[in-house]
């Protein structure tokens, strides 16, 4: 059963992270276009700003970038559960 567990949990995560790198490339694409390839030699000090940054330049609040974390936060508990045996 741990073993089933550790799967689910490290699936969750995985796609987890997934979505919200691709929902943080989509943004900064769509504001930025080619000048994108600086956002990427950047992305380390800009990842954790874009959130702060879609909220301030769309206005709506970044729901779908932050219902990414559910499955992270999920997955997470599932392998605590799990164990490392």
């Amino acid at each position: 059963m741990k073993g089933m567990g550790r799967v689910v949990g490290y699936t969750l995560c995985g796609l987890g992270y997934l979505y919200c790198g691709v929902m943080l490339w989509v943004n900064v694409f769509q504001w930025w276009g080619s000048s994108a390839i600086w956002a990427f030699i950047l992305s380390p000090i800009l990842a954790p700003v874009i959130p702060i940054i879609s909220w301030i330049v769309e206005g709506t609040f970044p729901v779908l970038l932050f219902a990414g974390w559910g499955p992270i936060i999920l997955g997470a508990i599932i392998l605590n559960f799990a164990g490392n045996d």
